[in-house]
């Protein structure tokens, strides 16, 4: 007969089952009640947003393609181009630096932090920029970056420039919002049909670069003041007492441009220039300020002996003001001379009546040594 186990024993084994089932529903995978939450302590495979990752997401967002001027780029690994010169009708700009960034900090006062969109990146360059002559260059050369080819202008460009004069400099900060994928970023001045463009991934001048306007360190023109004055000989008609007198070339200066001067039109390819030669027809006679000497009758000579009539339509010759005689010629040319050999010219007497007086003796010559780098 089999024997029971006592009570006190049977009451030790229950208990002993009972807290080994406690045991295996307390661990990790046990199942919990609705409503109750686990009390073990995160994983330390559990990874949480770091405060750099935080902070790169917090700020006034860039969208790609848009620009914005900032005073300060703070943040920017910046480099400088080898060659940053950026020509175009009547501006002297250059881009001093480049760079990319995940976040700008900027603002003067207050600080203000940009960033891009997610997964984009801003791109930050600096350009300084004057006005490179007189002419009025407001609403007619474009400043703009494109990015994979839309454009978008630079705020702030135009009107920064508008307020200085030929000697004076604008330095400017932009940032761009790009794309991860981006193709092309290009800062671009545009005239008419010549745009001047500029990689800003790369940070190289590219594209079409007529050799004038990279031919000088000072600007897109090269000048050339204080010229030594020539003269013709004229014959009044018998109408007057006064016998032959000179007309005098006076005040003789020149220029060097990709731009033909007042329509701002280009030559017939890039290795071409205007040379454009000013002068005032002036004498101690009263009468020699109101001679015309008409455009037809210059022409300028290269030193190869090649020459280069005036071109009549860029050129203006009136009584009583300033002459601009316009050549087209090699943009390479160093020593040009510049002819007259008018057979007449026309001039007013006492009625302001224009006659038509004889010119005699050899014809005037202006010599233009145009300075090199």
């Amino acid at each position: 007969m089999q024997r029971q186990p006592r009570a006190g024993a049977r009451a030790a084994i229950v208990l002993a089952v009972i807290g080994l089932a406690a045991a295996g529903c307390g661990g990790d995978d046990a199942p919990k009640a609705d409503g109750q939450e686990s009390s073990r302590p995160p994983s330390s495979t559990t990874t949480s947003p770091s405060k750099s990752t935080t902070r790169a997401a917090e700020g006034k967002q860039v969208r790609n393609g848009e620009v914005t001027k900032v005073d300060k780029m703070d943040g920017v690994q910046l480099k400088s181009p080898q060659d940053g010169k950026l020509r175009n009708f009547g501006i002297d700009a250059a881009v001093l630096e480049f760079g990319t960034a995940d976040a700008v900090e900027s603002g003067s006062s207050s600080s203000t932090r940009y960033v891009p969109e997610p997964g984009g990146s801003l791109l930050a360059f600096k350009i300084k920029a004057r006005k490179a002559g007189k002419d009025d260059i407001s609403g007619k050369v474009t400043a703009s970056v494109a990015v994979d080819g839309i454009q978008r202008s630079l705020p702030g460009f135009d009107s920064a420039l508008s307020s200085y004069t030929s000697t004076d400099s604008a330095t400017l900060s932009y940032i761009v919002g790009v794309p991860q994928d981006r193709r092309s970023v290009e800062l671009e001045l545009k005239y008419v049909g010549l745009a001047q463009k500029f990689d800003l991934l790369e940070g190289v001048r590219k594209g079409d670069q007529p050799t004038v306007l990279y031919r000088s360190e000072s600007g897109p023109t090269i000048k050339v003041e204080s010229l030594t004055p020539s003269q013709v000989t004229v014959a009044p008609n018998s109408k007057m007492s006064a016998g032959p007198g000179a007309l005098v070339f006076g005040e003789p200066s020149a220029e060097l441009s990709y731009f033909a001067p007042t329509t701002g039109n280009v030559p017939a390819d890039k290795e071409k220039a205007w040379l454009v030669l000013r002068f005032k027809p002036a004498e101690g006679a009263y009468w020699a300020k109101s001679c015309v000497v008409p455009p037809s009758a210059f022409s300028a000579t290269d030193e190869t002996g090649a020459q280069y009539p005036a071109h009549v339509s860029y050129s203006k010759a009136e009584r009583y003001s300033e002459h601009v005689i316009v050549f087209e010629v090699p943009a390479t040319v160093k020593k040009p001379v510049v002819s007259a050999a008018p057979r007449t010219v026309g001039c007013s007497y006492y009625s302001g009546n224009e006659e038509q007086w004889a010119v005699t003796g050899p014809p005037a010559r202006i010599e233009v040594p145009l300075p090199e780098r």
